[in-house]
């Protein structure tokens, strides 16, 4: 069927025999050397930065004017943290610190591959003794339950679970209201300016993050398999 359908389209090509050239509107070239991995954010889901540049286009963008890519922040304000009691015990935040992490989407969060290879890096990093700090709201909302399915059966869930990425629903969304709880203990969500919020492949961004917590206003990006280990410190 697919056959059929490239050659009524003229887009089957035989490379057994002479093809002649096609002919195109447009021609796009790509130099696969250039392809490095990226993150997007933190404002706009369109704004891509390489992962090698990301602690330096965070770090300036601290003290640049209010912008898409600027907080604001004072000289002075750079190195503020915030100590604070969660479930009894003591933490520290400071500019960049991760408040959530969320695998959420609709579309890439049912691809098999990124969501085993999150599933793999999970087990690598549980076995290595690798653990989330429990005042980062994490969660699992893939597309599908078929992707519960192939977690539970090949193993690998329980290591997602390990790291707080536990099942919340199914479809785009950002986790529980339960991330309310981080700030009613620290009791000033205001005193820092950049808690961190990692998205997996959903296209919420800020205004998401304002919904559920007001200091929250860098947010990037990343891969399944990226945000099921962003959790592990602070951005910078």
């Amino acid at each position: 069927m697919i056959e059929a359908y490239l050659r009524e389209q003229d887009l089957f090509i035989d490379h057994s025999r002479p093809v002649a050239e096609k002919t195109y509107t447009d021609i796009l070239e790509l130099d696969l050397s250039t392809i490095v991995p990226s993150v997007a954010g933190p404002k706009r889901p369109h704004d891509r930065v390489a992962v090698s540049d990301l602690a330096k286009d965070f770090s300036t963008g601290l003290t640049k004017p209010v912008s898409f890519k600027g907080y604001g922040l004072k000289e002075d304000e750079v190195a503020k943290s915030v100590a604070f009691k969660f479930e009894d015990k003591d933490y520290t935040l400071t500019q960049g610190s991760v408040v959530l992490a969320a695998i959420t989407s609709c579309t890439n969060t049912s691809n098999p591959s990124v969501m085993l290879g999150a599933g793999l890096l999970a087990k690598n990093a549980v076995e290595r003794g690798l653990v989330t700090a429990p005042f980062i709201k994490t969660s699992l909302a893939p597309g599908s339950g078929v992707v519960t399915k192939y977690l539970e059966m090949s193993g690998l869930q329980p290591y997602l679970d390990k790291l707080g990425f536990s099942l919340v629903g199914y479809g785009c969304t950002y986790g529980h209201s339960a991330l309310a709880r981080l700030w009613c203990s620290a009791r000033s969500p205001r005193r820092l300016a950049t808690p961190l919020g990692v998205l997996a492949l959903t296209l919420l961004f800020v205004c998401l993050l304002l919904l559920l917590c007001s200091c929250s206003l860098f947010s990037s990006l990343l891969s399944v398999p990226a945000s099921a280990t962003a959790a592990r410190s602070p951005w910078r």
